[in-house]
């Protein structure tokens, strides 16, 4: 789905509010590199008194949690076939000891067959089934907590780097960033991702000032465990830690000691993991037992992932690199689960002041490893290069670069405070058209995107399948349209509560090799409707249908029960 399809006036009016903004953060910076003024970090003046800190901290906080809870369960509206994917493996483990692919405790569920589960989510949400029920927004809740988390921690990272000020002014940008309100607010795996991230920079730059051993351990821990979040931290990762670890000797802030420790604590952590590629790398049975399990991919999900290594991998990453320059400059078309229209990630006209963070900060970073100095900017420059590395063999969305925000967002940051140090009159003019480019997002995102997301997150679908399976008979078949729906048997799964070993024994997939296993049906559901579905034999089943497809019913003996963007027909005939 397009943001072309939301062509409106309205839309019109925010692209041109998104050129001139541009053109005057394009105007500031030039101006600031006209004079040229000295880059190197100073501690800003006149910072507020520690009860105002407190008042303004809590005030942006208090905004923050509101802007992530917010009708959190019907905005976005429906739920997205990741969502119930994620949803219903929690339920299953917490219920049945097993996964929808019938291994118990698995230490990473396959769930498509390929992959595309995230383990640590899945099993967070299983301690939730534990003691409630599922439901969207028991689901989403952890993603709102995490970007909550986020925004703390993100604040005292940049209290220890900068000063108060500027951790205010950097925790206000991200609690107001489109692509953090956007990812906070539903449940795609990559999603929990920058929290785990920030914290492994934030807890690696106290181990680097304090030099404690038992910092980098816990810090190295946790490099394990981001690894069983999502695929893209399998080759991120790796490259943050070369880097973060090289440059923490070159400048002495950690021994040779404690980086064996450290990688002793990461590999103790890590090995079930390893495990499990190792078993599906080289092709090994899988590992089953009562207690826990390491599952056999069914798919393969790398070819649609990463580029080829062929001949035309020389174009096909030139082409890449121009498209992550545009993702993170003007904004490219993306899922519209991803962004809001108008507005992309960081808001369209930022780019400027980052480009000049990322100037500064790699500029500082440079000039003390000559001297085998420690610069405070050298971690977050580390997973910006990690990123990028690895973005460039990569098939880029904004979820897959989810590694990638975060840092931007900090030398944005940077950009803004070497504004300041210039002229606080450029500083507050570009805060200013932040901020109005803040009320226009959040004015949108809460009244039109809804109505722009709704079919992607297949709004209604789910309550018609519990109207569907409340007016069921024994003997008859539900039959479900695949019409504005993706995967829609997760769904029914979910809402229906089906128990895995009854979904086992009936699935029968489209295909059983496709990189994503898609069940066509199971028990008394059928997905996709029959090209004669409107004979008469099919009266005495129950049909849903979407909206769009009423026309084709038009006249038949059908009572209609709409529920959102989706119809259930149940025969009223004699």
């Amino acid at each position: 789905m397009s943001s072309e399809k939301y062509d409106t006036k309205d839309m019109r009016m925010i692209d041109y509010l998104n050129i001139m903004a541009t053109l005057v953060y394009l105007g500031t910076i030039v101006l600031f590199l006209i004079k040229k003024p000295a880059f190197l970090y100073s501690p800003a003046k006149n910072q507020p008194s520690p009860k105002l800190e407190k008042f303004l901290f809590f005030l942006i906080l208090g905004a923050a949690i509101f802007l992530r809870f917010y009708r959190l369960a019907t905005l976005p509206e429906g739920l997205h076939q990741d969502e119930a994917s994620n949803s219903y493996e929690g339920f299953a483990i917490a219920n049945y000891g097993i996964d929808r692919n019938g291994y118990p405790y698995p230490i990473y569920p396959i769930t498509f067959g390929s992959g595309g589960g995230n383990p640590l989510l899945i099993y967070t949400y299983a301690l939730i089934c534990k003691f409630t029920e599922p439901s969207v927004f028991s689901y989403r809740c952890i993603f709102a907590v995490y970007g909550t988390l986020t925004i703390i921690l993100f604040y005292l990272l940049l209290h220890k780097i900068y000063d108060t000020k500027t951790a205010l002014l950097g925790m206000s940008l991200l609690t107001l960033m489109p692509w953090h309100i956007v990812l906070s607010r539903w449940g795609l795996d990559s999603n929990n991702i920058p929290f785990w991230s920030i914290l492994i920079v934030l807890l690696f730059y106290y181990a680097n000032q304090t030099q404690k051993t038992s910092l980098y351990i816990i810090t190295s821990i946790l490099c394990a465990v981001i690894l069983y979040c999502y695929g893209s931290a399998t080759f991120v990762m790796p490259f943050f830690v070369l880097f973060a670890c090289g440059y923490s000797l070159w400048t002495k802030r950690i021994t040779i000691k404690q980086l064996i420790y450290s990688g002793f604590a990461f590999l103790l952590f890590a090995f079930p993991i390893a495990v499990f590629y190792f078993i599906n790398v080289f092709d090994f049975p899988a590992i089953v037992t009562s207690n826990f399990s390491f599952a056999r991919f069914t798919g393969n999900h790398t070819n649609s992932t990463f580029l080829a290594f062929n001949a035309g991998l020389p174009k096909a990453l030139l082409e890449n690199l121009v498209h992550l320059l545009k993702m993170i400059t003007i904004g490219t078309q993306d899922e519209l689960w991803n962004y809001v229209p108008g507005y992309f990630t960081l808001y369209h006209f930022t780019f400027p002041v980052t480009f000049l963070g990322i100037y500064v900060g790699f500029k500082d970073v440079l000039r003390d490893f000559k001297k085998r100095n420690y610069n405070r900017h050298a971690l977050m420059c580390c997973m910006l290069l990690g990123t990028f590395t690895i973005a460039l063999f990569m098939v880029p969305n904004i979820n897959r670069l989810v590694f990638l925000w975060l840092p931007l967002i900090y030398f944005m940051v940077l950009g803004f405070y070497t504004l300041g140090k210039y002229s606080r009159y450029l500083l507050a003019l570009s805060l200013l058209l932040f901020g109005l480019g803040s009320v226009s997002f959040v004015k949108d995102y809460f009244t039109e995107y809804g109505t722009m997301s709704n079919f992607l997150f297949m709004k209604g679908y789910g309550d018609a399948v519990v109207y569907a399976e409340e007016i069921h008979e024994e003997g008859t078949i539900i039959y479900s349209t695949y019409e504005n729906l993706a995967s829609p048997y997760l769904t029914v799964l979910l809402y229906t509560r089906t128990s895995p070993f009854d979904y086992i024994e009936t699935a029968v997939y489209k295909d059983e090799d496709a990189e994503f296993k898609i069940a066509s049906s199971f028990t008394h559901y059928v997905f996709g409707l029959p090209e004669d579905i409107t004979d008469e034999k099919y009266y005495k089943n129950i049909i849903i249908i979407s909206n769009t497809e009423r026309e084709r019913f038009h006249g038949l003996p059908y009572s209609q029960t709409e529920f959102g963007n989706y119809t259930v027909l149940e025969y009223c005939g004699d």
